[in-house]
């Protein structure tokens, strides 16, 4: 999949649309889709780390939640490489780098599909 990058204008500006979405009446910032993936995990999964502190700062949120398959936001992250998502998502408490999904996958096994540095996992 080829991924988009956003010049610093384009992610200024994804960062204000949430600020705004939040200042709604019964923001959910926690709901979830249809297959069970929250705003954070989907941020997660597309390296906006900004957004994940936004929604963190926000409310109390499940920052590493799973979907209907077992996946974490973790595991999402590090699928899709995303170092800096990895790091931040390992450097809190709740976020388990063990956990596995409904197909016996951790975060690991979804890295091995990526180039991303193995220095993000710390074991």
């Amino acid at each position: 999949m080829i991924k988009q990058c956003f010049s610093e204008p384009q992610s200024m500006a994804k960062k204000n649309i949430v600020r705004m979405l939040l200042t709604r009446k019964n923001a959910d910032i926690d709901g979830r889709n249809m297959v069970g993936r929250t705003p954070s995990s989907l941020a997660s999964e597309n390296g906006h780390l900004e957004v994940m502190k936004i929604l963190l700062q926000a409310g109390e949120i499940d920052i590493d939640p799973r979907d209907w398959d077992g996946r974490t936001s973790l595991s999402f992250a590090a699928g899709e490489g995303e170092e800096d998502t990895v790091s931040f998502l390992l450097s809190l408490d709740p976020v388990s780098p063990d956990f596995k999904d409904n197909g016996g996958h951790t975060p690991l096994f979804y890295l091995s599909y990526n180039t991303l540095s193995l220095t993000a996992i710390k074991v």
